[in-house]
């Protein structure tokens, strides 16, 4: 499981500053995540936290994997 979270740690870190952006389309997805969105710490908690990490990270992959298919059959 913590394999994804090397990756993950990767991707957050470049994309700190886009986390506050991302809050609204992130919690789109309901349940945990939109809930962590709401909180003060939610860049924090993405910065320390590795399955928190992992979890925006999976959901940045499911996101850009439904952009590229709908790009393929556009």
């Amino acid at each position: 499981m913590n394999n994804i979270g090397d990756t993950a740690a990767a991707l957050i870190s470049s994309q700190d500053s886009s986390l506050d952006h991302d809050r609204a389309r992130l919690s789109r997805w309901g349940g945990l995540l939109a809930a962590l969105t709401t909180t003060d710490d939610f860049d924090t908690a993405c910065r320390e936290d590795l399955d928190i990490k992992q979890m925006v990270d999976t959901v940045q992959r499911l996101e850009a994997s439904l952009r590229d298919l709908s790009l393929i059959h556009i």
